[in-house]
């Protein structure tokens, strides 16, 4: 243990822990990808009529962003809808 640091010998440093930061930022749109993926997923075994309820508050949502002039206030209203 030199200079405050542990040793670099198999056991004290795990397979993770070694991989270039390259590699990191190489897989996080594919790990982005992924979780989008999986949460589309409930999309499919929602009923019609708990799917209509999400695209209402989606379609109230886009309303009331699409206001032209100043950007508006978010109610407690639209934020319980």
């Amino acid at each position: 243990m030199t200079d405050g640091r542990p040793d670099r010998d198999e056991d004290s440093v795990s397979q993770w822990a070694v991989i270039p930061c390259k590699m990191h930022l190489a897989m996080w749109p594919l790990f982005k990808l992924v979780m989008l993926l999986l949460q589309c997923i409930p999309t499919f075994f929602r009923s019609r009529n708990n799917q209509a309820i999400v695209e209402l508050a989606l379609r109230q949502q886009l309303a009331t962003y699409a206001l032209k002039g100043p950007k508006p206030r978010i109610t407690s209203v639209d934020r319980t809808f």
